[in-house]
C-alpha cells in the first residue's frame, strides 16, 4: 500500500527534506545551539523525529482505513487515492501549497506553520465548495447559486469516484458532529459563566474577537485550532469591518479606523 500512498500524494514527512512546518523554524536555533549537543542526542532532532513519526503514523493509518472501505479488494484507482490523500493531508495540517511548495521554508519564517493555516482554508473549501455535495442526491454545490452561465468553477471539480466522495462526506459529517458537540458544550459553559448577554452572543459572531472562544475569567481559549480565525477573517473581508471588544461595529473604510484600533 505504500506505493499507492506515494503515487496518491500522501504526505510522508522526514527530518531533512520534507519536514513538518512546525520544526522548519528550528533550523536556525539548531545551528546556534545544536553544536552543544551530540547530533545523535540533540533534543531538537529527537523532538522532530518523534513528532514526524507520530503524524506519519496517523496519516498512514487514516489512508489505509479509508482505502479499505472504498476498495476492499485492493483495486484502488489513482483518482480515488488522490482524493483520499488530499483529504488526509488537509485533516492532518498539510495543506496543498501548489506553486508555493518551493518557497515553504521562506514562508514558514514569515507565517508560523503556513501549511497548517492553509489546510484550515482548504478544509472549509472542501466542505462548502467542492462537489462532495453532488453525492447527496439532487443537492448541488453551494456555488451553483452564484453561477449564471451554467459553468462549474475549478474549485467544484469532482475528485475521485462517487464511492470515494461518499466516504469522504461521511468523514466530514463525523468531524462536523465532533465540532458541534464541542461548540455546544463550550457555549453552555460561557452562558453559565457570563453575566452579560452581549458577551455570550459574541461567541457566535464571526465578526467578533470572541468568536468561538472559551472564556475563563479574562482568559480566552481557542477551541477550534485556528479554524475560527479563518472564518472570522473571511467574514470581515466580505463585510469590510468587524465587531470590537466593546461590541461596537468598526468599518475598515472609516477614515479614523487606524486611530481607533490603537486606542
Amino acid at each position: 500500500l505504500y506505493k499507492e500512498m506515494v503515487m496518491a500524494g500522501l504526505e510522508i514527512t522526514d527530518v531533512e527534506t520534507n519536514r513538518e512546518d512546525e520544526f522548519t523554524q528550528l533550523s536556525l536555533t539548531n545551528k546556534i545551539i545544536g553544536p552543544i549537543f551530540n547530533s545523535k542526542v540533540s533534543p531538537f532532532k529527537a523532538s522532530e523525529r518523534a513528532f514526524s513519526h507520530f503524524m506519519n503514523q496517523v496519516r498512514v493509518d487514516s489512508f489505509a482505513t479509508m482505502v479499505k472501505s472504498i476498495a476492499p479488494n485492493g483495486d484502488l484507482s489513482l483518482e480515488d487515492g488522490k482524493a483520499v490523500a488530499r483529504f488526509v493531508n488537509i485533516l492532518t495540517g498539510r495543506g496543498d501549497p501548489g506553486r508555493l511548495a518551493q518557497s515553504a521554508d521562506v514562508l514558514n519564517y514569515i507565517f508560523f506553520s503556513y501549511r497548517y493555516t492553509l489546510s484550515n482554508v482548504q478544509f472549509l473549501e472542501d466542505v462548502f465548495l467542492r462537489s462532495w455535495w453532488e453525492t447527496m442526491g439532487d443537492l448541488k454545490s453551494p456555488t451553483d447559486f452564484f453561477l449564471t452561465d451554467g459553468s462549474t468553477p475549478p474549485a467544484t471539480r469532482k475528485l475521485g469516484s462517487e464511492l470515494a466522495r461518499k466516504a469522504i462526506v461521511k468523514e466530514y459529517a463525523r468531524i462536523g458532529a465532533g465540532y458541534g458537540s464541542v461548540i455546544g458544550l463550550v457555549a453552555l459553559w460561557n452562558m453559565i459563566h457570563m453575566e452579560d448577554d452581549e458577551d455570550f452572543l459574541g461567541f457566535f459572531n464571526p465578526w467578533s474577537t470572541e468568536f468561538l472562544k472559551m472564556r475563563i475569567g479574562e482568559r480566552r481559549i481557542d477551541i477550534m485550532g485556528g479554524m475560527g480565525q479563518v472564518v472570522g477573517f473571511a467574514a470581515r473581508m466580505m463585510s469590510n469591518g468587524y465587531t470590537d471588544g466593546k461590541g461596537e461595529w468598526q468599518s475598515f473604510s472609516d477614515p479614523g479606523f487606524t486611530t481607533k484600533s490603537r486606542e
